[in-house]
């Protein structure tokens, strides 16, 4: 089973890719003095200079970087979009729907449906 968060044909090779491009465009953000940007690809940026933490989001992926770790997260193939969306509640809404390739006020309509 699969979902519609993240393709099959992507590999691990890919998603360290992808991963790495990430975080090249979140160390360039940072440098620029930037807190908070959203792309045209639809990725979201944010920045803490009070923490030292960077969340920068794509469709299907997450990477959080602290000043001494960085983690990735994407969805598992049979995840549903309810589940990753509860267990990426500690994103804002807007970063949600990055996530899962829709719309903040999507998101919005969605959590309060549940």
């Amino acid at each position: 089973m699969t979902n519609e968060i993240v393709p099959t044909e992507v590999g691990q090779q890919a998603m360290q890719s992808k991963a790495g491009a990430l975080l090249q465009k979140a160390q360039s953000f940072e440098c620029q003095g930037i807190i908070s940007a959203r792309t045209n690809q639809g990725e979201h940026f944010s920045h803490d200079p009070d923490t030292g933490r960077t969340v920068m989001v794509a469709k299907g992926m997450v990477l959080d970087k602290k000043p001494n770790t960085v983690s990735v997260t994407v969805a598992t193939p049979d995840a549903s979009i309810d589940g990753v969306l509860g267990e990426l509640s500690y994103l804002t809404q807007e970063q949600q729907g990055a996530f899962v390739g829709h719309s903040q006020p999507w998101v919005s309509q969605r959590r309060a449906d549940d």
